[in-house]
């Protein structure tokens, strides 16, 4: 830990990239491709303020070994290539070197991490694919389209500003070209108490010879009728579909078959058989094969 200490304050003004400056400008790499890249040194002027001469702290990486401040600079005037750099072991150096510390100085501890996310921010724009130059018809989409926008905008434009002359000028409302009349009330008649006695009875009586409310009388269906039924069709062969016993019947009619085929299987008279799952149900005699 003494060496390291010794070393930054050596190298305190300025880091040494591995390789010496040569090593430097070769780390600066242009693309392969020539494509645009995101510019490395955005928002310099928004730069931390490097770390005091009198901090001890000093990294040494594969690529680069001095202080951190400087490694930021170098970056930033593109004099090191920071895809070369490995930005996690800078983070551990800068742990192992808290770890033998008494007390972390909180001043020191916010200049590394404000650094250190200056230099994640520029690799991470580094690393992104490049941008492609856009092709011609692409362009001339992109003019076809912002034209037609501009066209409808001032389309609309045209509308808003004819609107306000109509509000200007009062033309918010419009009124009626004639006025509507009202037809006239009916002037009440005069007449007393026995006049509005008569009436009453003339309703009255009305109301007496209008036609009287048909009645439905409502279905009985017994039970024992049905089992009857069921109990004769079944004894002459014939092969009932439970379905078609109750289809179009009213509720009435449905709820006595229902219960008439149930009592007939409690006396094991007939056979309730279906061949398939959720197929009709056909119902036979006990007897019948």
């Amino acid at each position: 830990m003494r060496q390291r200490r010794q070393c930054a304050r050596r190298s305190r003004n300025r880091g040494v990239p591995r390789g010496g400056a040569q090593g430097a400008q070769a780390g600066a790499r242009p693309t392969p491709d020539n494509r645009t890249r995101p510019e490395a040194g955005i928002g310099q002027d928004r730069l931390p303020a490097p770390l005091t001469s009198a901090t001890p702290f000093a990294i040494s990486i594969q690529g680069y070994s001095g202080p951190l401040d400087v490694l930021l600079r170098l970056v930033e005037l593109r004099e090191l290539d920071i895809t070369t750099l490995s930005l996690a072991n800078v983070a551990d150096e800068f742990l192992e070197f808290t770890r033998g510390l008494d007390r972390v100085d909180a001043e020191e501890l916010s200049h590394f991490i404000v650094i250190a996310a200056r230099l994640i921010q520029i690799k991470s724009f580094a690393l992104l694919p490049a941008r492609e130059q856009p092709r011609a018809e692409e362009i001339e989409a992109d003019a076809e389209e912002l034209a037609d926008r501009l066209r409808e905008y001032q389309a609309i434009k045209a509308t808003a500003q004819s609107l306000r002359q109509r509000e200007d000028t009062g033309l918010r409302s419009f009124s009626p070209i004639a006025p509507v009349s009202a037809p006239a009330a009916p002037r009440p008649r005069g007449g007393d108490t026995n006049d509005l006695v008569a009436a009453l009875r003339r309703v009255v009586a009305s109301a007496l010879r209008a036609a009287p409310v048909e009645r439905v009388e409502r279905e009985k269906f017994s039970i024992g009728d049905k089992i009857a039924d069921l109990r004769g069709r079944c004894a002459d062969g014939e092969r009932i579909r439970f379905g078609e016993i109750l289809q179009g019947r009213s509720r009435g009619e449905i709820v006595a078959t229902f219960l008439a085929v149930l009592e007939l299987l409690r006396l094991d008279e007939i056979d309730a058989r279906q061949h398939e799952q959720f197929g009709d149900i056909v119902i036979v005699a006990s007897n019948a094969r």
